[in-house]
């Protein structure tokens, strides 16, 4: 299933998205390090890592790992305690919907473990898609960040959303982009 017809017609469709977010994540958190989890071929990573960005990214797909665009993705069960360091920003999109929903709070807690500053997307209900068995409301997603000590930070969110859906975007990240900060004591 997620072979390379799939991983193409992802990049084809998102890498001006990618290249676009890029441009405002740097602009807004001017980050040293940027970590993904479910990255695919690491197309999110690659503005950041030509620009001399550490990146580090996580899938579980053999294809993927096999034709990353980044030579530091790697292949990881990403729903189980990855071992890392903290980076300055984690992003981490259109992954959890295809996750059974009792492990998808592993790949929440991993995001955590790995950065206080987090740019999310998941499927909603209804949202059309290959394997989408846990499309949750962006509620959901939030509820689990909160426990774990994160709040959603929707003056980013809407200064990411004016930027890039200025430029090619897919409608996804309109509807389901979600910013979350650790909240500091």
């Amino acid at each position: 299933m997620y072979n390379k017809r799939y991983f193409d017609t992802i990049e084809k469709a998102e890498q001006v998205q990618a290249e676009t977010l890029a441009e405002i994540l740097t602009e807004m958190y001017n980050p040293g390090s940027v970590a993904d989890v479910g990255c695919a071929t690491g197309i999110y990573l690659w503005p950041f890592h030509i620009n001399g960005v550490e990146t580090i990214g996580f899938d579980s797909a053999d294809y993927a790992v096999e034709n990353k665009v980044v030579p530091t993705v790697q292949k990881a069960d990403i729903t189980n305690y990855l071992l890392t360091k903290k980076y300055d920003l984690a992003i981490c999109f259109e992954v959890v919907e295809h996750i059974e929903n009792d492990l998808g709070g592993g790949v929440i807690q991993n995001l955590v473990n790995m950065t206080d500053t987090i740019i999310f997307s998941a499927a909603q209900p209804g949202q059309k898609g290959t394997d989408h068995i846990n499309c949750k409301p962006k509620k959901h997603w939030e509820m689990l960040f909160k426990v774990r000590g994160y709040e959603k930070d929707v003056q980013a969110e809407k200064k990411i959303l004016d930027h890039v859906t200025k430029q090619d975007h897919a409608e996804w990240f309109k509807n389901n982009l979600q910013v979350f900060r650790k909240v500091q004591p």
